[in-house]
């Protein structure tokens, strides 16, 4: 067994996508067994190839919002760029990048909707100028929608779920657009019967800007 965490500290997603070659698979897990670090982070990637196999194309919009999608061509561009530097060792950074650009795509593309979400959630505090936040029960988990204006400018924001018992998980995030405006979808593997709360935060999770609860 090895505890050398540098050396896997960037395997985790790719372990959990089945995209490691057996003989670093197996190092992998001999590591797991002494790097609480990692053993963490694979438990944080296990709903991602559920979410990634539950992706319709039908449920995604022909065309994105154009600000959302240069954002993402950016990103895939950044991506790239990273790759071909990248020694056999990234091969599995690789696939995991391609897979991570479609679940995002997916998450933050405008649906086609022909009618309101199921459910509406109860805005309780709002920093920004309009919230409507929608819930849609998923066999898979719950799906979220947002359409925000006027968000106070931060960096980054992240949308969250809470359940129950409160126990946060990551929904979605995305970049500032020029006009504070966004409109987006996110997902959880958590059900609705669970969902009590949801949250939109910057970067900085105590940074809350919009409470509302299901």
């Amino acid at each position: 067994m090895t505890d050398n965490h540098e050396m896997f500290a960037d395997w985790s997603a790719a372990y959990t996508l089945g995209a490691l070659e057996c003989s670093d698979r197996r190092a992998f897990e001999d590591h797991l067994a002494v790097c609480s670090i990692c053993a963490a982070e694979v438990a944080s990637f296990a709903p991602m190839p559920g979410l990634l196999s539950q992706i319709d194309p039908a449920d995604v919009a022909a065309e994105p919002d154009p600000v959302t999608a240069a954002l993402i061509e950016a990103e895939a561009k950044e991506q790239v760029t990273g790759i071909h530097r990248s020694t056999k060792r990234w091969k599995a950074a690789a696939i995991l990048s391609a897979a991570a650009a479609v679940l995002i795509a997916a998450l933050v593309f405008v649906p086609s909707r022909d009618s309101s979400p199921e459910f509406a959630a109860t805005i309780n505090t709002s920093l920004s100028k309009s919230a409507e936040i929608g819930m849609n029960p998923k066999s898979w988990g719950t799906e979220i929608t947002l359409e925000l204006t006027g968000l106070p400018t931060r960096d980054s924001y992240q949308l969250w779920v809470i359940d129950a018992n409160g126990v946060w998980t990551s929904a979605a995030t995305w970049s500032p657009t020029p006009t504070g405006v966004a409109t987006l979808t996110g997902a959880t593997s958590t059900p609705f019967s669970d969902v009590d709360r949801i949250v939109v935060t910057s970067a900085d999770q105590d940074d809350v800007l919009i409470d509302a609860s299901s």
